[in-house]
């Protein structure tokens, strides 16, 4: 798409494409708010879907109704890494070519802008932000596709390393994390995965929620899918008629499933409506080092529509954010006892009827899309005010 000059502007560049759900709710909605914010932004993105999917036009024209100006570049996924590197190299020379328009910050969303970021600073002298969204080689390690010795696992983390010390701000999802940064010596601001309170907001008084349980998002891996299930089966032990409802995405989980299990393909807009229909929601993550810095964006929904969360150990803060505020329960490990134990919590906190507002008022504190909007506001204005940028 053509650029424009927009001096002082701030480039939020991000490998999730906007047509995707994580682009839309977790880049698009923070641009188009700061947009409102009088913040002059534009949008870097890498797209898997073209011009010719019906989700272009609205996105395209959502984006130019706040002014901001869109360039989206096709993501590639083949070769692996070699792939990455073209997406890399494409995507410096179209931030380079953002800076010559009039941009003065850059904003990456992970690793691969930060790296695009990084290049661009070291030709033009622009600072970044970088948005440390996870522990990128933990992850792909604790998901089997890469091993801890391999060059790949190695020198993503010597990238981390570098882009923690080059960006001239950090911002991490977990005060878990922010913590350890900071006992190293990096500063950082902690901004979780936030949600548009206004669509997602607790069930109408009176409004019948024939699910018990839901679980929202990808339906992938052994472990991940057994344990749901079986979490399930040990509170359909407690409650007989109890129901779980799956919203997945596509054609995930196609198969026979079990008695009282409905499983519903949803599109984005559709999933509020559909957890309002649940009374918790489940967020049953791979035990890992990664999780340490992970905040669900499914967690964030759920709590924003007064649903009390049931959690696997480990994941961000939630180990001591639920219980603290009694709106969840975290499983203490994968055990037949651990699971009845936490399902005799969840009953308790079923039968609590202050729980939906708890859990409303934490995801107004913690996870407000117009807060985290007004925290990013504040971490440009401090890049901005010390590198003397306009």
């Amino acid at each position: 798409m053509a650029t424009t000059p927009s001096s002082g502007a701030t480039l939020f560049v991000s490998y999730n494409g906007l047509l995707e759900p994580l682009g839309r709710s977790q880049v698009m909605a923070y641009v188009l708010g700061l947009a409102d914010g009088h913040h002059p932004m534009r949008i870097l993105s890498f797209e898997k879907d073209g011009p010719e999917s019906p989700r272009w036009g609205p996105t395209a024209s959502a984006l130019r109704e706040k002014g901001v100006v869109w360039s989206a570049l096709r993501y590639h996924r083949r070769p692996a890494v070699l792939s990455t590197a073209f997406d890399v190299l494409v995507g410096t020379a179209s931030a380079l070519r953002e800076v010559r328009c009039g941009v003065r910050l850059l904003h990456a969303r992970s690793h691969v802008p930060a790296l695009i970021a990084e290049l661009v600073r070291l030709v033009t002298g622009v600072p970044y932000v970088f948005d440390f969204r996870g522990l990128l080689a933990e992850e792909y390690a604790d998901s089997g596709l890469w091993k801890r010795d391999g060059l790949l696992f190695h020198l993503t983390n010597a990238f981390e390393g570098r882009f923690l010390r080059s960006a001239a701000a950090v911002v991490v999802l977990t005060k878990r994390l922010q913590r350890e940064l900071g006992d190293a010596g990096t500063p950082a601001t902690v901004i979780p995965c936030a949600v548009d309170l206004a669509a997602f907001r607790p069930a109408d008084a009176g409004q019948p929620r024939p699910f018990d349980l839901v679980y929202s998002g990808s339906w992938s891996g052994r472990y991940l899918v057994d344990r749901v299930l079986q979490f399930f089966a040990a509170y359909r032990a407690v409650r007989p008629e109890a129901r779980l409802l799956l919203l997945l995405r596509g054609s995930e989980g196609d198969g026979p499933l079990a008695e009282g299990v409905e499983r519903r393909s949803v599109g984005p807009e559709e999933v509020p409506a559909q957890l309002r229909q649940a009374r918790a929601g489940l967020c049953f993550l791979p035990s890992g080092r990664a999780q340490e810095a992970a905040s669900p964006v499914k967690v964030s929904e759920y709590l924003a529509c007064g649903l009390p969360v049931v959690s696997t150990p480990g994941v961000g803060d939630l180990d001591t954010l639920l219980p603290e505020t009694r709106t969840g329960v975290v499983l203490h490990d994968m055990s037949p006892a651990a699971f009845e134990e936490a399902v005799r919590g969840l009953v308790r906190l079923l039968g609590d009827g202050d729980t939906a507002a708890r859990c409303r008022a934490l995801a107004e504190r913690v996870f407000d899309l117009q807060g985290a909007v007004a925290t990013y506001a504040r971490v440009y204005q401090a890049v901005r005010s010390s590198s003397g940028v306009r």
